[in-house]
């Protein structure tokens, strides 16, 4: 099972000609409303592709925090660990301009309210990877060495969005506590200021960091100093909104998998490539889809690898529930 811990939102999404100036108004070519958050759209792309997954969050209690849990459970994630708290529910408003490119203004709400209390040994039973995702600095620390202190060998991956580039102090601590680094191309610079090198980011457990480098594709950086590029898809762009959060799902599924590092970007690159085609937050693609878009693109022994890999799991669980339940 993979676990996200983070931002659960109602986003509403509006496209524009353009971005409007300052003092000034314009008017909405489109306007559709989605679940979001980084931590809550990462679950979501985690069960469309056939691995169990968790959220952990908190709701306000109204009409959208109600809305938010039913559209993550109608998903398959297990919401047993999502607060309901005395706050309204977060909500996000997304200007997406004639390029794809989004402009978001935030309302945080009950996810202010996420705490290290909300980590604990049931709600982290079963999970083989926890995904912390864009939280203030202090508090990612906290929930990072809670896991591990409940969990030694549990797998920490990491994703700190814009908490990068104010709070430096707390992601060099971040890195040595978990295990794999998600970055985009500004965060990994930001990051590389306070370093001598690319090979000091790698301490305490971290095994591996990526760059995720949008339409020039993606790179992985292994501890030893080996790096591995694969190249992002050639696709008619739409909505980017959620596509880091598609391609870090993948890439989790990947390596839960066992999959090469190569293959797992190609797959995360395939993943991130088919949600950018679609509108909105939510609009990750399922397992078979992501098999189709690989065959037709030339990676047909992979698509064959992954749908063996993901059965076997899917078999590995099955007999070991079914165990469970004789004793």
């Amino acid at each position: 099972m993979i676990a996200s811990v983070g931002n659960i939102s109602l986003d509403m999404f509006f496209k524009v000609p353009k971005l409007p100036k300052r003092g000034t108004a314009i008017e909405t070519l489109e306007h559709y409303t989605s679940g979001g958050g980084a931590a809550a759209n990462l679950a979501v792309a985690v069960a469309r592709l056939g691995v169990r997954a968790r959220f952990i969050g908190c709701i306000g209690n109204d009409e959208v925090g109600k809305r938010l849990v039913r559209e993550l459970y109608e998903e398959g994630v297990d919401t047993s660990f999502i607060s309901e708290v005395d706050e309204r529910s977060g909500i996000v408003v997304i200007l997406i301009d004639e390029r794809g490119e989004r402009t978001m203004v935030a309302y945080r709400g009950a996810n202010k309210r996420l705490s290290s209390e909300n980590i604990t040994h049931s709600s982290l039973k079963e999970v083989e990877i926890l995904h912390i995702a864009s939280l203030r600095g202090d508090l990612m620390v906290e929930i990072a060495e809670k896991a591990r202190s409940l969990v030694r060998d549990i797998k920490i991956s990491y994703d700190p969005g814009s908490t990068i580039l104010y709070a430096t102090r707390d992601i060099v601590e971040m890195i040595g506590i978990v295990n794999i680094l998600l970055l985009n191309e500004t965060e990994y610079s930001s990051l590389l200021r306070y370093c001598r090198d690319a090979q000091e980011i790698f301490k305490g457990n971290l095994e591996y960091v990526v760059v995720k480098k949008g339409k020039l594709g993606a790179m992985l950086i292994e501890r030893s100093g080996r790096h591995y590029y694969a190249k992002a898809f050639d696709v008619e762009v739409v909505d980017t909104t959620g596509a880091g959060d598609v391609f870090n799902a993948a890439l989790l599924v990947g390596s839960s998998l066992g999959l090469k590092p190569y293959d797992a970007l190609v797959f995360a690159n395939a993943a991130a490539g088919l949600k950018v085609m679609r509108r909105g937050a939510r609009s990750s693609p399922f397992l078979s889809e992501i098999l189709e878009f690989l065959q037709e693109r030339g990676y047909s022994n992979l698509a064959s690898n992954l749908a063996m890999l993901l059965n076997k799991k899917k078999n590995f669980k099955d007999e070991m529930s079914q165990n469970k339940g004789k004793r």
